[in-house]
């Protein structure tokens, strides 16, 4: 792969992956705020998130918003972020909440400087599609 391809793609072997709608239930807002882990990696035209050994290309054309937010203290204590992305998919809205990190082990504090880190990567690629 040549040197300039490689800089423009990232990996994060571990992300957890939730929606609005689950960490609106009590389930994810008490106890388990996520439903799924996988890995996502950020190429020139897309996300792609794989979870369960599927894999979802979010086209980066495709997102309308991406912000950052953080889940109910009731089940993180210490603020833990996560990115909210929304994008178009077959006519429709959808948001995914994603957490890059390290581990599950991973300190909250770093893991929250690597969802802003994230946030930024996206919001670059989108601006470059634009």
């Amino acid at each position: 792969m040549p040197a300039v391809a490689a800089e423009k793609t990232r990996a994060q072997a571990c992300c957890y992956f939730s929606t609005p709608e689950h960490v609106r239930t009590f389930v994810g807002r008490f106890i388990w705020i996520y439903r799924a882990k996988g890995s996502l990696t950020l190429n020139t035209e897309a996300l792609v998130c794989e979870v369960s050994n599927l894999a979802c290309d979010i086209p980066l054309r495709s997102i309308q918003r991406i912000e950052v937010g953080h889940y109910s203290r009731w089940a993180k204590p210490i603020k833990l972020k996560y990115i909210a992305l929304t994008y178009t998919s077959h006519r429709q809205e959808k948001t995914v909440l994603l957490t890059p990190t390290e581990s599950w082990t991973t300190a909250v504090p770093k893991t929250s400087a690597l969802v802003e880190s994230w946030a930024a990567w996206l919001r670059e690629a989108v601006e470059r599609m634009a």
